[in-house]
């Protein structure tokens, strides 16, 4: 991070000359030349709308982004603290500069309570067993974590147009919400630490009522070379044109081990929703495991996904699990910029549906299978 006369212009824009405090400009561009494959899907599928498989080549943004942070000394221990963050979605030219992680809100010894738009506990804590860069768009375990793998815009459990979306998105468990407020507990006995997140009813109509509740909890002791984390969230009322109103559920537990140059991480995941319209509850899990070998230029990532079937009200959907597999190489060029290839490759069964950066880089649907590289590099400031 580095402050700059820019980063003092900046600040007049939230505070007043006389009160300025500290600003600091930092953020991450990583821009990769992405290559995606995906095939034909399953003929006759529900919502297979796109049947024909296409090869693409794009400019992957990932998680590109600029944030501008302040922190306010009040006494007692205690810090006013701000962040803005900017999503660079512009770099290729199909996105804009928007909101992302952006917050207020008051730290001291007993923790931090913060409001804004919120990248939930439940998805972080995936990123703690992903050695692929964790939100990587081409790469990163939420190809398949938090994920339902019922993706086809026809026959999506979890429609992502219908207005309930920024409050309670029940098609995935990574999504940040907005209208959050969240408290982050201090590290107690050096190795603890939970987190409690929650949504404003701030999309309530007279029908629905959609909130966001996402808990975790992590054992991670200082210095130490293993951590254990669980998540828990859940989404109320979440509301779909295909299956109704629903309420859904995601757990996962997972964690990581170093032995010499190597972290070993898994994770576990089984997500549940009702519907209305079905009558009944389907549920899927995720079994996840990878590995990071740290060299002196860099480090090399490996991880495996697997679905598990779809159990659905009528009983267990056949055919409907998937595999995913990534390997990267990421080189270190200082310690602000990074080279980087990633590889992934995600089989579907036949009524499994499952894509490139979560569903969202691909083609194709129910049985289609996809492979992705992209080569790029990363530069932190």
């Amino acid at each position: 991070m580095k402050k700059s006369l820019i980063a003092v212009a900046v600040a007049g824009l939230f505070v007043a000359p006389a009160a300025m405090a500290d600003v600091t400009i930092s953020g991450a561009v990583n821009v990769g030349i992405a290559f995606i494959d995906s095939d034909d899907s399953t003929p006759g599928t529900p919502g297979s709308a796109v049947g024909d498989g296409l090869s693409k080549t794009s400019l992957a943004t990932n998680y590109s982004n600029v944030n501008i942070s302040s922190v306010d000394d009040i006494g007692n221990g205690n810090k006013v603290i701000l962040n803005i963050q900017f999503d660079l979605g512009a770099l290729n030219n199909t996105g804009s500069f928007g909101n992302r992680n952006s917050y207020l809100g008051i730290e001291g010894g007993w923790g931090s309570f913060k409001m804004g738009t919120n990248e939930n506990v439940y998805e972080r804590w995936a990123y703690e067993s992903d050695p692929l860069d964790g939100a990587m768009g081409i790469g990163g375990n939420i190809q398949m974590l938090g994920q339902t793998g019922l993706a086809a815009a026809a026959h999506d459990w979890f429609d992502t147009g219908n207005g309930q979306t920024a409050a309670a998105d029940a098609g995935s468990f990574w999504r940040r919400t907005h209208h959050t407020i969240w408290y982050n507990s201090p590290v107690i006995a050096n190795a603890f630490t939970f987190e409690i997140d929650r949504t404003l009813s701030a999309y309530k109509t007279a029908a629905l009522d959609p909130v966001v509740t996402s808990l975790g909890a992590q054992f991670k002791p200082a210095g130490g070379k293993f951590f254990v984390n669980v998540g828990y969230e859940t989404h109320d009322e979440a509301n779909s044109f295909t299956v109704g109103v629903h309420d859904a559920t995601g757990t996962s537990v997972g964690g990581g081990i170093a032995l010499g140059d190597f972290l070993i991480t898994a994770r576990y995941e089984m997500l549940e929703w009702d519907s209305v319209t079905f009558g009944g509850t389907f549920e899927r899990t995720h079994m996840w495991a990878g590995v990071k070998w740290t060299m002196p230029g860099g480090y090399l990532g490996a991880e495996v996904g697997m679905a598990d079937e779809l159990d659905a009200p009528g009983g267990t959907v056949s055919d409907s699990d998937a595999m995913m597999i990534g390997v990267g190489y990421f080189h270190n060029l200082s310690k602000q910029s990074q080279l980087y290839v990633v590889g992934t490759q995600i089989s579907n069964g036949d009524a499994a549906g499952y894509g490139i950066d979560a569903g969202t880089g691909s083609t194709g649907n129910f049985g289609s299978d996809h492979m992705a590289v992209t080569v790029g590099m990363k530069h932190t400031f």
